[in-house]
């Protein structure tokens, strides 16, 4: 009894532990299993979607319902290329849009495998980043390096025009 005691605290504190890292990660973490059931979702899921893993229980095609029409197809076609659950483990990435609950558009880094164990699929394992931030910041630095850009050939126009051309005109 006092090993069974021993052996049932040890597993719960196990289960806490494991628990306690898979509820307050940052990244929206997902588990389906090969009938496309939700063995396992993040809470986090609710500040990338504003969804709640509820929601996503109750609709398991909600997940393709909130990628962005332009990027559908793309997901499509990465779905169908996942989903062999051959023995490769590989690892798959994605970059694709979304439409949150409220309707807004965020962009998401997509890292997924095929998880088999002893030669058995127990489906696939999901890892979703929400990089909006980076995204916008890097098309800020494209604009500011193409507004820079221009001026500074503006500039050298200007210098060319109004400086060599009539210096070239006179000689």
């Amino acid at each position: 009894t006092a090993e069974l005691t021993q052996l049932n605290s040890t597993l719960q504190e196990s289960e806490l532990m494991l628990r306690t890292v898979s509820d307050f990660t940052y990244n929206w973490e997902y588990w389906k299993s090969p009938d496309n059931r939700i063995v396992f979702m993040s809470p986090s899921v609710r500040d990338h979607t504003g969804y709640t893993v509820e929601e996503f229980e109750a609709n398991p095609d909600l997940l393709n319902e909130i990628i962005h029409p332009s990027d559908r197809e793309m997901w499509d076609a990465h779905q169908n290329e996942r989903c062999t659950y051959s023995f490769d483990s590989k690892k798959l990435e994605l970059i694709f849009r979304i439409i949150t609950k409220t309707g807004d558009i965020r962009w998401i880094a997509h890292i997924c495998r095929c998880i088999i164990i002893e030669g058995k699929s127990l489906g696939i394992r999901v890892s979703n980043r929400d990089i909006t931030e980076k995204i916008n910041a890097e098309n800020q630095l494209l604009g500011i390096t193409v507004e820079v850009e221009e001026r500074e050939r503006k500039r050298f126009s200007s210098e060319l025009h109004d400086g060599m051309g009539p210096l070239l005109s006179t000689i």
